[in-house]
Order: structure tokens, then C-alpha cells, then sequence
């Protein structure tokens, strides 16, 4: 028997699970190499010295105790959440930019509030998508987040009332019309 072999058999006895043939060859093998004799002694004791300590039961407060022992300065979360905010910020441009060049290219029906609007249930579709780390920022900035929220609604509405009057405006003036026949 290979020493290879003789670890394998080493950790099948220990668990228990080792067949009495090969009990018999490992202890042939244990004979004959030093090495693995001193290997197999050492796991021994090893497994006897746990096996005969006692069970500790952790403290009832291990929780808080773990948690205040963390230091949180070196968990920069905002800077993550204000690298998210700006990332979002510049692919809801791409998705209203690229949904516009799309209608035209595809001289699609949809006037340029309603690509507009189309647009904005995508940002609230990603925003429902990545819920949880927003959950998570509101929790700690909620007036940030609320005076956020008004401004880009704010935005957002009074972007959706200069698209629907100038299109009105160079419908009557020009009779331009968004909408292809």
C-alpha cells in the first residue's frame, strides 16, 4: 500500500466508515512506515483531545457583541450608493436617448411624451429591480431621499409638460407632427 492510499484509509477509520480488509492493510502499512504512523498517532490524538472537551454554549448577546465589534468606517457605503445614483443617472440618459434614437430610426408611432413616459416606467422597473440596496439607503438618508425624490419627480414632470406643449406649439405653428402617418 502507497502512503496516499494509507491517508485515505487514516480518515475513512477515524470516521468509522473504514472496511475490516482495509483496517487490516492500513494497519500492515502503519507498521512498516514511520512517517505515516507518526501521521495517523498525531491525527489520533488530535481527534481524541476534541472529542474529550467540553461544549461551550456562546454568550446570549454574541450578536451584539460581533456587531459592536465591527468597524464601520471602513464600510464606505454612500460612496457606493453615490457611484449607483450617478451610474443610474447616466443610464436612464442612455435608455431616453437611445429609446428616441430607436423611434426615429424606426419611425416608430410613439411621440416623444409618450417615448418619454415609456422611458420612465423603465427607470421604475430598474429602480423596483434593485429595491433592496434602495431599501437600505432610504433607511439611513430619508430626508435626502425624499427631497431627492421630489426634485427628479419634479424634474421629471415639468420635463413631460415642455415636451407636450412644444408639441403642440409646432403642431400649430408648423403643423409638425411627431407622430409618422
Amino acid at each position: 500500500m502507497d502512503c496516499k492510499t494509507a491517508s485515505i484509509l487514516m480518515m475513512e477509520y477515524i470516521d468509522g466508515e473504514i472496511k475490516e480488509l482495509d483496517k487490516i492493510e492500513l494497519f500492515k502499512h502503519l507498521e512498516s512506515c514511520k512517517d505515516c504512523n507518526e501521521a495517523f498517532l498525531l491525527l489520533s490524538e488530535s481527534i481524541d483531545m476534541i472529542e474529550s472537551m467540553d461544549e461551550i454554549e456562546p454568550p446570549e448577546n454574541i450578536e451584539t457583541l460581533v456587531m459592536s465589534s465591527i468597524d464601520v468606517t471602513k464600510y464606505n457605503v454612500k460612496v457606493r450608493i453615490k457611484k449607483s445614483i450617478i451610474i443610474s443617472s447616466i443610464l436612464v440618459v442612455f435608455m431616453i436617448l437611445g429609446g428616441y434614437l430607436f423611434n426615429i430610426i424606426l419611425n416608430n408611432s410613439l411621440s416623444l411624451k409618450e417615448l418619454l413616459i415609456v422611458n420612465i416606467v423603465k427607470l421604475v422597473n430598474f429602480t423596483v429591480l434593485t429595491l433592496p440596496n434602495i431599501l437600505a439607503f432610504i433607511e439611513q438618508n430619508l430626508a435626502l431621499v425624499l427631497s431627492g425624490t421630489f426634485i427628479i419627480l419634479s424634474g421629471l414632470f415639468a420635463s413631460t409638460l415642455f415636451i407636450a406643449v412644444a408639441e403642440v406649439y409646432l403642431f400649430k405653428k408648423f403643423k409638425f407632427n411627431f407622430r409618422r402617418s
